[in-house]
Protein backbone atom coordinates (compact mmCIF):
# COMPACT_ATOMS: atom_id res chain seq x y z
CA UNK A 1 0.00 0.00 0.00
CA UNK A 2 2.82 2.70 1.13
CA UNK A 3 4.41 1.10 -2.50
CA UNK A 4 1.15 2.32 -4.01
CA UNK A 5 0.44 5.61 -2.46
CA UNK A 6 4.46 7.12 -3.21
CA UNK A 7 4.08 5.55 -6.75
CA UNK A 8 0.97 7.41 -7.16
CA UNK A 9 2.69 10.26 -5.58
CA UNK A 10 4.72 10.34 -8.68
CA UNK A 11 2.69 9.34 -11.68
CA UNK A 12 0.40 11.67 -11.02
CA UNK A 13 2.57 14.94 -9.86
CA UNK A 14 0.10 15.31 -7.24
CA UNK A 15 1.03 17.03 -3.66
CA UNK A 16 -0.53 14.27 -1.55
CA UNK A 17 -2.14 10.79 -1.14
CA UNK A 18 -3.85 9.55 1.12
CA UNK A 19 -5.63 6.15 1.60
CA UNK A 20 -9.24 5.51 1.94
CA UNK A 21 -11.24 2.56 2.72
CA UNK A 22 -15.04 1.44 2.79
CA UNK A 23 -16.39 2.00 5.48
CA UNK A 24 -18.91 -0.46 5.54
CA UNK A 25 -20.67 -0.68 9.12
CA UNK A 26 -19.21 2.69 10.16
CA UNK A 27 -21.27 4.52 7.74
CA UNK A 28 -22.47 7.98 9.92
CA UNK A 29 -26.09 6.61 9.34
CA UNK A 30 -25.54 3.89 10.87
CA UNK A 31 -24.21 5.68 13.87
CA UNK A 32 -26.48 7.80 17.08
CA UNK A 33 -25.56 10.48 19.70
CA UNK A 34 -26.22 9.97 22.81
CA UNK A 35 -27.44 12.92 25.02
CA UNK A 36 -26.99 11.48 28.63
CA UNK A 37 -29.22 8.23 27.79
CA UNK A 38 -31.16 9.97 25.30
CA UNK A 39 -30.06 8.15 21.84
CA UNK A 40 -31.01 10.74 18.63
CA UNK A 41 -29.54 9.19 15.11
CA UNK A 42 -26.73 11.24 13.94
CA UNK A 43 -28.11 11.63 10.42
CA UNK A 44 -32.21 11.45 10.94
CA UNK A 45 -33.83 10.54 7.88
CA UNK A 46 -30.81 8.79 5.97
CA UNK A 47 -31.91 5.94 3.88
CA UNK A 48 -30.13 2.82 5.62
CA UNK A 49 -29.23 0.44 2.69
CA UNK A 50 -25.98 -0.45 1.15
CA UNK A 51 -26.38 1.31 -1.80
CA UNK A 52 -25.50 4.49 0.43
CA UNK A 53 -21.96 3.41 1.23
CA UNK A 54 -21.13 2.53 -2.63
CA UNK A 55 -18.80 5.64 -2.65
CA UNK A 56 -17.97 6.37 1.31
CA UNK A 57 -15.42 6.01 2.20
CA UNK A 58 -13.11 6.46 5.53
CA UNK A 59 -9.32 8.03 5.67
CA UNK A 60 -6.79 5.30 7.08
CA UNK A 61 -3.66 6.53 7.49
CA UNK A 62 -0.91 4.04 7.34
CA UNK A 63 0.93 6.90 5.35
CA UNK A 64 0.68 9.61 3.48
CA UNK A 65 3.17 10.62 0.92
CA UNK A 66 3.25 14.47 0.76
CA UNK A 67 5.54 15.81 -2.48
CA UNK A 68 7.96 18.71 -0.95
CA UNK A 69 7.08 21.51 -2.78
CA UNK A 70 4.00 20.95 -1.23
CA UNK A 71 5.47 20.42 2.53
CA UNK A 72 7.05 23.55 1.69
CA UNK A 73 4.16 25.71 0.28
CA UNK A 74 2.33 24.50 3.65
CA UNK A 75 4.87 26.39 5.95
CA UNK A 76 3.50 29.63 3.97
CA UNK A 77 0.38 28.88 5.71
CA UNK A 78 0.01 28.96 9.54
CA UNK A 79 -3.51 29.04 10.08
CA UNK A 80 -4.03 25.82 8.39
CA UNK A 81 -2.80 23.16 9.62
CA UNK A 82 -3.45 20.86 6.69
CA UNK A 83 -1.99 22.90 4.04
CA UNK A 84 1.22 20.42 3.72
CA UNK A 85 -1.13 18.31 2.10
CA UNK A 86 -1.41 20.66 -0.55
CA UNK A 87 -4.89 21.18 -3.10
CA UNK A 88 -4.26 18.38 -5.37
CA UNK A 89 -5.23 15.72 -2.93
CA UNK A 90 -5.38 12.04 -4.76
CA UNK A 91 -6.64 8.97 -3.04
CA UNK A 92 -6.16 5.38 -3.32
CA UNK A 93 -8.31 2.38 -2.18
CA UNK A 94 -7.30 0.09 0.16
CA UNK A 95 -9.76 -2.90 1.18
CA UNK A 96 -10.95 -3.59 4.97
CA UNK A 97 -8.17 -5.76 6.58
CA UNK A 98 -5.80 -4.44 4.13
CA UNK A 99 -4.25 -1.62 6.89
CA UNK A 100 -4.55 -1.39 10.22
CA UNK A 101 -4.36 2.14 11.89
CA UNK A 102 -2.76 2.25 15.31
CA UNK A 103 -4.32 4.38 17.57
CA UNK A 104 -4.44 2.61 20.75
CA UNK A 105 -2.88 -0.22 22.33
CA UNK A 106 -5.90 -2.30 21.13
CA UNK A 107 -5.04 -2.02 17.79
CA UNK A 108 -1.02 -3.04 18.17
CA UNK A 109 -3.15 -6.64 19.29
CA UNK A 110 -5.09 -6.09 15.91
CA UNK A 111 -2.06 -5.74 13.59
CA UNK A 112 -0.30 -8.49 15.37
CA UNK A 113 -3.36 -10.72 14.31
CA UNK A 114 -3.21 -9.43 10.72
CA UNK A 115 0.66 -9.81 10.65
CA UNK A 116 -0.20 -13.68 11.90
CA UNK A 117 -2.78 -14.45 9.47
CA UNK A 118 -0.57 -13.24 6.56
CA UNK A 119 2.18 -15.27 8.23
CA UNK A 120 4.30 -12.79 8.56
CA UNK A 121 6.49 -13.26 11.79
CA UNK A 122 5.79 -10.82 14.96
CA UNK A 123 7.15 -7.88 14.90
CA UNK A 124 9.17 -5.80 18.05
CA UNK A 125 7.24 -2.67 18.62
CA UNK A 126 7.77 0.16 20.87
CA UNK A 127 4.91 1.83 22.61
Amino acid sequence: MIDRAIQKLIDAGCDSVRSFCPVGKWHPAWMSKLNEDRVARSMPGAFIAGRIWMNCFSMMAPSWPVSRASMLRGKENPTDPHAFFGTDRRGIRTEMGETVEIDHQRDLYLAEAVLRERGIQKMKVAI
